[in-house]
């Protein structure tokens, strides 16, 4: 049996254990799940005086109605990629609003489009872990329950 000796025999060693710290790190990376939510919520949930949630939307995160509840957007995935948005189309310091211009108001958040979570899994976070329920803004709360408020917006000055 020949024992290797010098660099070389440094050199497989190291990379044994640079192999073994590697493939530890990543069995630690994929063992990592999701927290304990309901564990990090209990403690707010006994409080009487726990303050509502008012989740806001970022951009292009409202669902946008005419005035005969019409949803203009986000629409249909169709809509997505084969329509203009005319609608949407604001006017200019300056200049005349058409008579056709539509009003448009927000009517709730972009939950989900096309089979892809936007909002969904936050709300649903919030009520399942958090014990939240959902409100509507301007409505009193009852003392000792959790609001989530969603507050839809259009973006816009005045639409």
């Amino acid at each position: 049996m020949q024992h290797v000796a010098g660099p070389e025999r440094i050199r497989g060693c190291c990379s044994r254990r640079a192999f073994s710290l590697v493939l530890t790190l990543l069995m630690g990376c994929a063992a990592a799940g999701q927290p304990d939510l309901a564990r990090l919520y209990a403690s707010s949930q006994s409080n009487p005086y726990q303050p509502p949630v008012i989740l806001i939307p970022g951009i292009m995160g409202s669902r946008l109605a005419d005035a005969d509840n019409r949803e203009v957007w986000v629409g249909s995935p169709a809509d997505l990629v084969f329509s203009s948005y005319a609608e949407l189309a604001l006017t200019l310091p300056g200049e005349e609003a058409g008579a056709s211009a539509p009003r448009l108001h927000p009517t709730r958040l972009t939950d989900t489009f096309a089979g892809q979570d936007f909002y969904a899994s936050i709300v649903r976070v919030f009520e399942q872990a958090g014990g939240y329920r959902r409100a509507r803004p301007g409505t009193p709360v009852a003392p000792g329950s959790a609001a989530i408020t969603n507050f839809p917006m259009t973006g816009a000055r005045t639409m």
